[in-house]
């Protein structure tokens, strides 16, 4: 095992992740690196994905909608590839298969599962163009071509599936050779309960998988994330099918998998789980003095840790679906945590493959926005200049589609009847979602300066300024120290969530700043609604230097949860709520989701609050950092950068740094590279 650095050996107590590992990934099972990969369109893959995936959820009967417009799956897709001296062409393929040369067909088969064999008759050029075309309404057409000559990962490979040629999508098969739609991206671990209580086993933690019974009779199965939860019996209570089927002698196991911590079971000697993780590695970490606010990271980051699946999930029992909004605070704790980046790719490729022509992402116009903040975010901490890339004819589509939206005073006017989310609470939403247009639109500029886009940038910066200029016209009240725009209504109310978004965005000019500290620190204000909005509330209650009175709060909301037994993180809390009433959610008794992905901020906030981090280049290749006591006598950090770990410790008058190769940081006036210590 590798040396575990100091904030991991430090975390360990709190650690509650029953696959916890922080030196090493758990191998994902079947697959043979050697074996030809399979061909996709771009983005075929991901959008097949997503479509299963709302169809489980249907097939699952969970009580969700799904707003927004979606890629659906081309059914004919067209391979490309020079003929250079192939004289065999051996391949499999999902889907009827033609092919041909410069448009002479040379063979045509039907679906079939075994490998296809065509010879290449002669009199062809070289240079001549091999195309294979797949057709199938039934699966996603797919190639993986296994000739020695002529191999799928040969890169000289470029596919259509409709005017646009491109280089195709890779996916590594599984060892018997079956085209790999449905991924294995979780491993399989069988899980006992930690304890029993009469009918009612508990596994000590929040699992998603599926519950194996063991028994003579036919069992009867219920359970929840609450104890309240698994002891309803009210069938129209439940958030979850409990169908059972029958598996062998005696054995029987539900037929979906479930979400949930707690198992009611009847006429049963056994119980067990066999959950369902994705392999990840715990690469980042962060311990303190304070043993409450190391539970609140740990828990924080196994809530997103269960939500990772094809795509980064908003949450285990309920919707189990990725949303734009959810994905902007699953991406900070992944960085923080897991360093995945391709599961971030992923989750913004397949929300951003339909566009927002006719709807915007998720049918929630704030979430558009924040998709263009994701990919500011994500090159941030990943440095992935391909990828931007490659997704940058949808980033300016869809800011085009944003901007032809928008007012000569740089105001965001949405179309009437279009949902603006902002959060799970009654309030006034349009001075928010300014705030985040402008944070979109320095977003958007700095992504196409990364790419020499430089007459996108000048425009979109333009608008950033004359939006700021309005903004601090027309929404700031000097008097009463808040933002607020005019409006129709009678009594307009300020929104806490404007003003913190002022200071995130940019808004917020440094004189102005001590007016929203002290709006955001009082109680004049109706509080955030969900854990969502909270993460961002505290990033800028750091931003404003109020680290100590930050901590307060997270451990009492956060900690709230703790203290009602939470082992991941909920949709939603109300420090104040002691009954079964803090399980209602959408007017059901157990709506509320009690693993969401959107409440695991701690794991992102909590470090760059309390060591003051500032990216300067992308992938923390020059960083500065400012560590602040906020309280506590001392604080380590592990974060997992592109280039490697890198580790801090302050303790008691003492900086400790450890930087990989290729990472530089700015902290006290000092330039840091290597291994060392200065003074705090």
């Amino acid at each position: 095992m590798e040396k575990l650095s100091f904030a991991h050996r430090h975390s360990l107590s709190s650690q509650i992740d029953p696959l916890y590992s922080a030196s090493k990934l758990q191998p994902e099972p079947d697959d043979d690196p050697h074996a030809a990969p399979w061909l996709y369109g771009e983005l075929e893959l991901e959008c097949y994905r997503l479509e299963r995936l709302r169809s489980l959820v249907e097939e699952s009967r969970l009580k969700v909608g799904y707003p927004g417009e979606f890629h659906r799956h081309a059914e004919k897709i067209r391979f490309y590839h020079p003929l250079a001296q192939s004289r065999e062409l051996r391949f499999r393929a999902c889907g009827d298969v033609t092919v041909d040369i410069d448009g002479v067909e040379i063979y045509h088969a039907e679906q079939r599962s075994n490998l296809h064999r065509v010879v290449i008759p002669e009199g062809f050029l070289p240079d001549s163009c091999l195309r294979i075309t797949l057709s199938s309404r039934n699966e996603l057409p797919g190639l993986q071509v296994v000739s020695a000559s002529c191999r799928s990962d040969d890169g000289l490979w470029e596919c259509s599936n409709g005017t646009r040629r491109h280089l195709p999508a890779k996916f590594q098969p599984s060892r018997d050779g079956t085209a790999p739609h449905e991924r294995k991206c979780a491993g399989i671990r069988e899980i006992t309960p930690r304890g029993k209580a009469g009918r009612l086993f508990d596994f000590g933690v929040e699992l998603y998988g599926k519950v194996l019974l063991h028994g003579r009779e036919t069992p009867s199965l219920s359970v929840g994330e609450s104890e309240e939860e698994a002891l309803n019996e009210k069938k129209a209570d439940q958030e979850q099918s409990v169908e059972i089927v029958r598996v062998g002698d005696d054995r029987w196991m539900s037929r979906d998998s479930l979400a949930f911590r707690y198992v009611r079971a009847e006429t049963v000697e056994k119980v067990t789980c066999l959950a369902e993780f994705r392999p990840e590695c715990y690469r980042g970490a962060f311990a303190c003095s304070d043993p409450l606010l190391n539970d609140i990271w740990c828990r924080s980051a196994y809530t997103l840790r269960l939500c990772m699946r094809d795509f980064l999930l908003d949450g285990l029992k309920r919707d189990r679906l990725p949303w734009v909004g959810d994905l902007m605070v699953s991406l900070m704790v992944d960085a923080y945590v897991f360093a995945d980046a391709e599961i971030i790719r992923q989750t913004l490729s397949v929300l951003g493959r339909g566009g927002i022509s006719s709807c915007h992402l998720n049918g929630i116009v704030d979430y558009s926005l924040w998709w263009v903040i994701c990919h500011h975010c994500f090159q941030l901490y990943f440095a992935d200049a391909a990828y931007l890339r490659k997704e940058w004819r949808r980033i300016r589509n869809l800011m085009g589609c944003l901007e032809s939206q928008c007012t000569e005073e740089g105001i965001l006017i949405p179309d009437a009847g279009d949902w603006i989310f902002i959060d799970w609470v009654k309030c006034e939403k349009h001075t928010a979602l300014q705030m985040l247009w402008h944070w979109a639109l320095i977003s958007a500029s700095s992504l196409a300066e990364r790419l020499g886009e430089e007459s996108s940038a000048a425009r979109w910066r333009k608008t950033a300024h004359t939006l700021k200029r309005t903004l601090r016209k027309r929404a700031w009240n000097s008097e009463a120290g808040h933002w607020l725009l005019p409006s129709d209504d009678p009594v307009p109310t300020a929104s806490r969530h404007a003003q913190f978004f002022s200071v995130l965005s940019g808004i917020a000019e440094r004189t102005q700043l001590p007016s929203v500290r002290s709006v955001l620190l009082g109680g004049a204000f109706s509080p955030v609604g969900t854990p969502y909005m909270a993460t961002f509330e505290n990033l800028a209650l750091a931003q404003l230097k109020a680290v100590p009175e930050m901590l307060r709060r997270v451990k009492r909301y956060w900690g709230a949860m703790i203290a009602a037994g939470a082992t991941t993180f909920w949709e939603a809390c109300d420090p104040e709520e002691k009954d079964a009433s803090v399980y209602m959610f959408y007017n059901r008794h157990f709506g509320k989701s009690l693993c969401h992905a959107w409440s695991a901020g701690p794991a992102a906030f909590l470090p760059r609050a309390l060591f003051g981090l500032e990216i300067l280049s992308d992938g923390w290749k020059h960083f500065r950092f400012a560590p602040v006591a906020g309280g506590l006598e001392w604080a380590a950090l592990t974060i997992p950068a592109p280039q490697g770990n890198i580790e801090i410790v302050r303790r008691e008058k003492q900086i400790l740094f450890d930087l990989p190769p290729g990472c530089t940081a700015e902290c006290n006036g000092r330039i840091l590279r290597g291994k060392g210590s200065i003074p705090a």
